[in-house]
């Protein structure tokens, strides 16, 4: 069991939509990969940016909840690590 990843993209800043669009990228992959490792709701804030103003491909990923342990918060970040590295084959 892992837990599950949620999407977090501030909309105040220029890269939103180029965030967006790598965030539906890796979710894509994950759900090909670990289906329902991602949570399949991208949770938009109107009025924040995370730092993600600061380069395109910034996002703020939460691992769980409060009802997770940190070994599954563990094994979906090792999940992720490997969609990341197919994204990273394909974008090359």
């Amino acid at each position: 069991k892992a837990a599950h990843i949620l999407v977090v993209i501030g909309k105040k800043n220029p890269h939103w939509e180029k965030n967006e669009a790598l965030a539906k990228a890796l979710m894509k992959i994950g759900e090909e990969k670990y289906p329902g490792l991602f949570d399949p709701n991208i949770c938009y804030a109107a009025d924040a940016r995370y730092n993600q103003h600061l380069s395109d491909g910034g996002l703020l990923l939460e691992f769980g909840t409060q009802y997770n342990t940190l070994d599954e918060s563990n094994r979906a970040a090792e999940a992720l690590a490997e969609v990341l590295a197919e994204w990273l084959k394909k974008a090359s």
